[in-house]
């Protein structure tokens, strides 16, 4: 029996467009999309060997339902390939928390299939984004990403290199407040502080220079 375990098969269903375009309506990404996420990524676009949905995931088991379901979902930690050092939080003043986890800025709930979060609806879905790299630019979801509240929309990527960006409201809202109160609940700040904070948070890092930040 032959096996295809090829990202293209997964992306036979987990895609909404023809052209691989990301999709976007009423503030979110639309769920089914993480292979066309996947190939606007700097794991799909970076240089050097590039990670297939099967590096990262077990094709048999849930990512969702990992505590029901058999095998584990996700089957690679970030460190695997990027070293923990190069990528080591650090270089700002005062220094961002080191608990913070690599998935919870590069891989934040800005899909929707069901619902949006109780607790912070406007900035967690319920499908975790396959972007990866981030915009520390000063700039929200609908300048940066092309979403919009309440239309629909494709998101915004590099016309050269076709990279997709994730903007600072989606990857530090999850914690933080907005300066209208809308966030997680942490300390406020404003997108112009949070690009303060972005800038160079990795200061180790020379692979992500022109993929992962400005």
């Amino acid at each position: 029996m032959d096996v295809d375990s090829s990202s293209e098969l997964c992306g036979r269903c987990h895609t909404r467009d023809p052209y691989n375009r990301i999709m976007a309506s009423n503030g979110y990404i639309r769920h089914h999309e993480q292979y066309d996420e996947f190939r606007h990524s700097p794991h799909a676009i970076g240089e050097g060997n590039v990670p297939g949905c099967n590096d990262c995931h077990d094709a048999h088991a849930s990512v969702v339902i990992d505590d029901d379901a058999i095998g584990t979902g996700v089957t690679a930690a970030c460190t695997d390939c990027h070293d923990a050092t190069e990528y080591a939080l650090n270089g700002n003043t005062p220094p961002h928390p080191a608990f913070v986890e690599c998935t919870q800025c590069h891989m934040p709930k800005i899909g929707r299939s069901a619902k949006a979060s109780d607790s912070n609806p406007k900035y967690v879905g319920d499908v975790a984004s396959h972007i990866f790299a981030i915009n520390s630019d000063a700039v929200n979801m609908e300048d940066g990403m092309g979403i919009l509240a309440d239309a629909a929309s494709f998101i915004k990527t590099d016309e050269q290199t076709g990279l997709a960006r994730i903007t600072l409201d989606w990857a530090c809202y999850r914690c933080h407040n907005d300066e209208n109160g809308d966030g997680g609940g942490g300390s406020t700040k404003s997108l112009s502080e949070l690009s303060t904070m972005a800038d160079g948070i990795h200061p180790a890092s020379t692979k992500s220079r022109g993929i992962a930040s400005r």
